[in-house]
């Protein structure tokens, strides 16, 4: 949501371990997409902010975890 309009929806959402931190995979409407971009999420009747980030955010390759 930006303010009280929702701009998209969640199509999952979980905790990452290696991140610390709760993640959530959405479908957002243009222009609320732009990395750095503050939004609500609603989940279960609970919201929440989140930022939106450039895919991809974590180590595909596990680059991270060979150092």
């Amino acid at each position: 949501m930006s303010g009280d309009v929702t701009v998209g929806k969640v199509v999952a959402g979980f905790r990452s371990a290696t991140l610390d931190r709760n993640l959530a995979y959405a479908y957002l409407n243009a222009p609320h997409f732009d990395t750095g971009l503050q939004v609500t999420l609603e989940v279960e009747g609970v919201r929440q902010t989140g930022t939106v980030v450039q895919m991809p955010f974590l180590d595909p390759d596990g680059k991270r975890m060979r150092q």
